[in-house]
């Protein structure tokens, strides 16, 4: 977890223009990996701090109805291919 610093505006200042840029770049291009990642379907689960805690938000997807069945049995065996395939 990242602290944030009380000092930002006097540290971005010593840092000159294309210093703040480069810095205040860095957190906007993670964030769009970050949703390019949610976009293309390969997150399974977000995980967010709030007042309550960390709390885990399980995204639905194609899989879903897979993973709601192999839950409820008691036992499970499966197939699976060498890339993780369910058969």
């Amino acid at each position: 977890m990242k602290v944030k610093s009380r000092n930002r505006p006097a540290r971005l200042a010593r840092l000159g223009a294309s210093g703040q840029v480069a810095r205040l770049r860095e957190p906007l291009t993670e964030a769009q990996a970050k949703l390019s990642a949610i976009r293309k379907g390969e997150v399974d689960s977000v995980v967010v701090q709030s007042t309550l805690g960390r709390q885990v938000y399980t995204l639905d997807g194609v899989e879903f109805d897979y993973r709601v069945r192999i839950a409820s049995m008691d036992e499970v065996a499966l197939v699976l291919t060498r890339s993780t395939v369910i058969l």
